[in-house]
């Protein structure tokens, strides 16, 4: 085709649909030109900052800041500081070591050897314990409800638990003892005992002194049926009679001390 043939009508109407589509391909280049160019600058103003930040740092002094202390106070015991040494628990709750399983199970053989890894610093005068965690008590308590030791825990060092108490004290150590909270379900019948519950005849010119052991207030009385039952156990109703509650633990305690 020469110069002088006349165009047709569809090749006229191409040419303003081409210039619109090199017209908008040229924006879209250049929009994204201007986005990569403000990602770059932006990104060099971060790690300007981030230099000068740094820069501050090491030269400016540390604020220390103040040391807030919630409580501080000695307990009943005179205790000031966190309880040190070790609490089996954390055997028993492995099931990869126990029970029975990598030679290390819940008796007073394998209690003994963790415990005499303990360092007592010398002449420390802070206490060092060595915590029996739950499983050490059998299943039934005494005539008064009280925690039993399990003679199958406690066989190497006889008599039952007092022979692993002199073993640990002999190197600086005190026993601790876990006890779930509450009394034995099955023991509900059983009567609470006393510290000391006393009084005075007189007779014959001579003042007698009479030691009851029990009282009349059955441990089922005073314990918590509407709470969730754990383990054979169940919580006591301090509100119901508080005295009570509290001379069946003071008598648990005593107990424990006379092994």
């Amino acid at each position: 085709m020469d110069s002088s043939t006349p165009l047709l009508a569809e090749e006229t109407n191409l040419q303003p649909v081409r210039c619109a589509t090199r017209s908008w391909m040229l924006l879209q280049r250049r929009w994204i030109l201007a986005s990569v160019c403000l990602l770059l600058i932006t990104a060099g103003l971060i790690f300007v900052v981030v230099l000068v930040s740094l820069s501050m740092s090491q030269h400016a002094p540390l604020q220390a800041l103040p040391l807030v202390v919630p409580f501080y106070n000695a307990t009943s015991g005179g205790h000031t500081s966190s309880a040190r040494g070790w609490n089996s628990f954390g055997l028993q709750a492995n099931p990869a070591i126990w029970p029975s399983i990598g030679g290390w199970n819940l008796t007073d053989f394998h209690l003994a050897r963790q415990c005499e890894r303990i360092v007592v610093p010398e002449n420390s005068t802070a206490d060092y314990y060595c915590s029996i965690d739950s499983g050490w008590s059998m299943n039934g308590g005494d005539e008064y409800g009280r925690f039993v030791p399990d003679p199958q825990v406690f066989t190497s060092f006889p008599p039952v638990l007092k022979g692993l108490a002199d073993h640990l004290h002999q190197r600086g150590l005190k026993v601790g003892m876990y006890v779930l909270p509450g009394a034995l379900a099955d023991d509900e019948d059983r009567f609470i005992e006393v510290r000391c519950f006393c009084h005075g005849i007189v007779a014959d010119d001579l003042l007698l002194i009479v030691i009851v052991q029990g009282t009349d207030i059955r441990l089922g009385d005073v314990l918590d049926y509407d709470e969730v039952y754990y383990h054979l156990r169940r919580p006591f109703k301090w509100d119901v009679n508080t005295a009570a509650v509290q001379a069946w633990h003071d008598s648990v305690i005593k107990h424990l001390a006379s092994l």
